[in-house]
């Protein structure tokens, strides 16, 4: 268990360090099929079948807890005994959103249950029984969209009795010992009605130690503008070469983009730069986050700028699903900025569709330019 337990560990530290954008907290309902085995003193013949229902509460990017409803029907090789069980109890959940698709998490839970048996030698028919029990899972998301993802996990559970596969014997489960256990997959899908604010999770205090210097970063922003100016940022612990080059290679080529858009300032010019999605998407992606940050800065800088939010498609696709995808590409440049403390009322979204293209639709890379949410100055 020791060398397992080190891998688990491992495996979830990396995890955390690639989380992606989440959100504040929120609250979701969740259900679908799970799929019992025994680990006890008897085995089970074939996949057993059951279903489970959920409310999740997200306290923050990590945290979660939910209340649980689970039924689950086991069957036994060799045997005529048939367990019925209801589950109702609490989970709590350390969770990783590692891509804007794919998030992990573990958890532990206890329940107490109620359990009808048919067939059992040590157990009477028509007898409901009472009792408790506790579960470590590990599991996986795929997030569909804001509202909707698919979990998929596996439950290692312990009761606190020898009796619960109506066999009372020395074998044990996963822990040893003579308690009964088994072990449970489920898949399912999530709903998120209530939703806070998009985050990007920090790590945990002392376990990277860096001071992120926001003027240096404007500083290599303007730099990216004027070619032969060098800035030398090597004294501080943040990878600001990488910064710099993803906003270079944004800024490169844009000297005739008209979604660039100038205004007089003091030693260089300000701009609001448009940023592209992946197709089909409307989640942002790693580097769109410096670009926003860069007119965030911009519109906190001048509190009487007004600003449009247009969103695009590429040509695919048809009028109607192209027009509910550039507003919610929109919808995220938004949240992204009223996040960064702008005013809603400064903001104004409108959703374009595949309309005013501003390259070819015919090939890949012009349809990844099309795929954009463009910021106009209109006050």
């Amino acid at each position: 268990m020791g060398k397992h337990t080190q891998l688990f560990a491992f495996l979830f530290l990396i995890a955390f360090t690639l989380q992606a954008q989440n959100y504040e907290n929120g609250w979701s309902l969740g259900g679908g099929m799970t799929s019992p085995r025994y680990m006890s003193d008897v085995t089970t013949e074939f996949w057993d079948f059951g279903g489970h229902i959920f409310v999740q509460r997200d306290f923050d990017p990590t945290n979660s807890l939910r209340f649980v409803v689970e039924f689950i029907e086991f069957r036994a090789q060799d045997s005529p005994v048939e367990n019925f069980s209801t589950f109702f109890g609490f989970e709590y959940l350390f969770r990783f959103k590692t891509s804007d698709k794919f998030g992990v998490y573990a958890g532990v839970g206890g329940y107490g249950y109620v359990q009808d048996m048919k067939g059992s030698a040590i157990k009477k028919d028509g007898i409901s029984y009472m009792d408790v029990s506790a579960s470590f899972l590990i599991g996986g998301q795929y997030f569909l969209n804001d509202e909707f993802e698919i979990h998929a996990q596996v439950k290692q559970s312990t009761l606190s009795t020898d009796k619960f596969d109506g066999v009372k014997g020395p074998v044990g489960g996963f822990f040893g010992g003579t308690l009964d256990s088994y072990i449970s997959t489920a898949i399912g899908i999530n709903y998120y009605w209530e939703r806070g604010k998009p985050v990007v999770p920090q790590l945990p205090s002392g376990l990277v130690k860096a001071e992120i210097d926001y003027e240096k970063i404007q500083k290599m922003i303007d730099a990216a503008q004027k070619p032969g100016t060098e800035v030398d940022y090597s004294k501080f612990n943040v990878d600001y070469d990488r910064i710099e080059e993803m906003v270079d290679r944004k800024l490169k080529g844009m000297k005739n983009d008209p979604t660039v858009i100038y205004q007089s300032g003091d030693n260089a010019p300000k701009q609001l730069v448009s940023i592209n999605f992946d197709s089909n998407s409307s989640t942002l992606r790693s580097d769109a986050y410096v670009l926003l940050a860069q007119n965030a800065l911009v519109l906190l800088s001048n509190p009487d700028m007004k600003v449009e939010i247009g969103g695009y498609t590429d040509g695919r696709g048809n009028s109607g699903s192209n027009s509910k995808l550039s507003q919610e590409r929109a919808d995220a440049v938004k949240k992204y900025l009223v996040s960064k403390g702008i005013s809603a009322s400064r903001l104004t979204v409108k959703a374009y569709g595949s309309a005013n293209p501003i390259s070819d639709n015919d090939t890949e890379s012009g349809r990844a330019l099309n795929r954009r949410v463009e910021l106009k100055i209109i006050k």
